[in-house]
């Protein structure tokens, strides 16, 4: 398993939005790119939810950051076995 440690530590809360607003604007961009790529409507309808739930947690977080904030991100990741067509 692999773990990227991203954020461990005390933000101001413009330090604090600042970072979380760029990893979601990542995050809208990839699933953007997905969907140019994309040929499956349901695929298409699903990164479209995930990116309405992003701007809505954004907009959430913009509203609930005041003063100083403790935020600890980790990234864990690991191999997985693709799905097996069982019959």
């Amino acid at each position: 398993m692999i773990k990227v440690q991203l954020l461990n530590g005390e933000f101001d809360a413009r330090d604090a939005k600042d970072l979380i607003a760029e990893l979601i604007q990542l995050k809208i961009r990839f699933h953007e790119k997905k969907i140019a790529e994309a040929e499956n409507e349901e695929d298409i309808k699903e990164r479209e939810r995930k990116i309405k739930k992003l701007h809505q947690e954004w907009s959430d977080i913009q509203h609930a950051l005041r003063v100083r904030v403790k935020m600890h991100a980790v990234i864990e990741a690991e191999e997985s076995q693709p799905p097996t067509n069982e019959r």
